[in-house]
This record gives structure tokens, sequence and C-alpha cells, in this order.
């Protein structure tokens, strides 16, 4: 309960301050320059800006009169020929999913969310789920104990989303959740001992887990096919302007794949630069053919895949929340 509480007050100051983050859940990287915003770079020349050497001293327009309404067309065309993509720092970018330009040019989102139709939302995990803009785990919460504001009455705790007077065992009561201290990332060998990212909790203690692919260097998991910080080993590092591609550092990106935040990257594939860069999927999605897509047959709701058969607040279909005290048990609420 502390971490979430830090969490809600962190999001709270954040919006208070104005203080807009890309999103580094994804490492979806800095848009340094027109090509890391993952939209085409727009020539300044083509916007039809009018030459001042067309115009007298006097302000009057040299040749032939002209009705305004009849103005040349480069100055009103629009340089992006995508609808959906507008012209933001000399290049054309998604602003309905790119999270460095959400909704318009210079709308960052922050760091715990994602770009969706040109709204900046929550980004929750599979097992978590957004209670008044708080990813909340309904299974141990006592103030969401099975769906979003269902609190448990005094002296009672959460244990699996059903409020009990006491903790099953195996389990260790944490401000009114139960947990087990041996597994929990959150609670690691005592409450409220979270681990830091990408570690995992094992037998109560918390280390780094990496998954297939990566390499434990300098304390974090990275992929030395193309870290430009550790290029084909933890110790070598790409010089600047270079990218790290298939451990090797070289001058350009190969064909098919484009820079986005420093590295080479194929936007068909790459769930961080879906479609185009700075453009992250959820995070328990996956990206195919430049489309980010939920595994097996869970269901899209917002940006988060969930699986509509067991949660309660998308039982059956997305946005059907089950009653206070139900539960969602077959895509129904009982």
């Amino acid at each position: 309960m502390t971490r979430r509480i830090r969490d809600t007050f962190s999001i709270v100051a954040l919006t208070i301050v104005g203080c807009r983050e890309p999103n580094p859940d994804f490492n979806p990287g800095t848009a340094s320059d027109s090509t890391s915003l993952g939209g085409t770079t727009v020539d300044a020349t083509s916007t039809g800006a009018t030459d001042p050497g067309s115009q007298s001293d006097g302000g009057t327009m040299t040749g032939a009169t002209t009705d305004p309404s009849s103005a040349s067309a480069s100055t009103t065309t629009d340089p992006c020929s995508d609808p959906e993509h507008s012209l933001c720092g000399g290049a054309c970018v998604s602003t309905v999913l790119n999270v460095h330009h959400c909704g318009g040019c210079d709308q960052p989102c922050l760091n715990t969310e994602v770009c969706v139709a040109g709204t900046c939302v929550l980004n929750c995990p599979i097992d978590r789920v957004n209670c008044d803009e708080v990813c909340i785990d309904t299974v141990d919460d006592p103030a969401h104990c099975g769906g979003c504001d269902q609190p448990c009455p005094p002296d009672f705790v959460c244990a699996e989303g059903s409020c009990t007077q006491s903790c099953p065992v195996g389990l260790d009561e944490c401000a009114g959740s139960c947990v087990a201290l041996s597994q929990d990332a959150y609670h690691c060998g005592g409450c409220d001992e979270t681990c830091r990212d990408q570690e995992s909790c094992v037998d109560g203690e918390c280390v780094l887990v990496c998954a297939a692919g990566l390499e434990a260097c300098d304390g974090a998991c990275v992929d030395l096919q193309e870290d430009e910080s550790h290029c084909g080993a933890c110790p070598n590092a790409c010089l600047s302007g270079e990218f790290c591609v298939e451990g090797a550092c070289q001058s350009g990106c190969p064909a098919m794949q484009q820079p986005c935040g420093g590295k080479c990257v194929d936007v068909t594939s790459d769930k961080h630069h879906c479609g185009g860069c700075d453009q992250p999927c959820g995070i328990s999605q996956s990206c195919e053919n430049a489309k980010c897509l939920c595994p097996g047959k869970k269901a899209l709701c917002g940006p988060t895949c969930v699986n509509t058969q067991n949660d309660p607040m998308n039982c059956g279909g997305c946005e059907q929340a089950c009653e206070p005290g139900q539960k969602c048990a077959s895509g129904e609420c009982k």
C-alpha cells in the first residue's frame, strides 16, 4: 500500500508541475532530431513560404493582383500526406500514437502512459487494473479487493480478490494485503521492500533475471545485438553517431530499418517503435506488421490486453464492469 500511495503522489505531482516525460518503460529514446521522430522530414521550402523579394517596398505584390481566396495552394497544402500525421519539429509524425506528440505537437505522455487515439492513457500490466489512473492489483489491495472501489471492512484483509479476516497459510499481511514475501517483487523478503526494474523476487531476495536474448551488463539487462553502449559485448561502446547493428558498430542503418532514438529498428516488428518511432505498444502487446496485437485470445481494452473471461472490469467485453462484490467467471459477473 505504501508503494501504491507513493506512486499516486508521484503522478499527481507530475501533473501539477506540468512535467511530461517520454515513456522509459518502452525505452523509445529521445527525439533529438527529425530522423528520430518516426516521420518524414519536410524541407522548409516545401511549405510554400512567400519570398520576401516578391513584394515591393510599399508592400504591394508585383504582377497581377488576385482574390485572397484564390491564394496559392502551396501556402495551405499540408506537407504531411497522411491525415493522422502532423508536422512537428521538421518531421511528419503520428499525433495519434507518438508519445512525444500525443494529440498534437510537443504534447508528451508521462512515463507510465502510452498514446492511444491521440490521448495519453495509463499503461497497466496485464495483472493490474486502472483504478482512478493508478495501476492496482485487485487480488490483494484492501481498497480495491476484487475490483476498483471495493474496500474491505475494517479489520479485514484482501486475499485472492476477496475480503477475509486473516491471510491464508503461506501468505503474510502487509497493510491489509495478503502477499507472498518469498516471491512478491513489491514485498520481497519484507513489506514494502520493492525490487528494482528488471529484478525478480526469488526466495525473498531481489535478483536480476534477464529474459532470453538479453545479457546482464552494469546491473541491467541489455541486448548486445543493438545496444550502442554494449555492442557485441558488455564493455564495447559505439562511437558518437554510430549504431549497433547485429552486435557491430556501424555508421548507418541497414535496409528495411530506420534510426529511432539512437537505434536501428524495424518498425514492422519493434514493440517500442511499432509502425514508427516512439509509438510503443502496451506492456503485454507485441508488434506484428507494424500493428500492436494482444497475445492469444486476449482483448485490447484501451492500451491493455485483458482476459475478458475473468477480468471484473471488462467481463465479457471491454468496459463491462461487474457490480461491487461480484467476480468475473467465464465472461459473466457472478
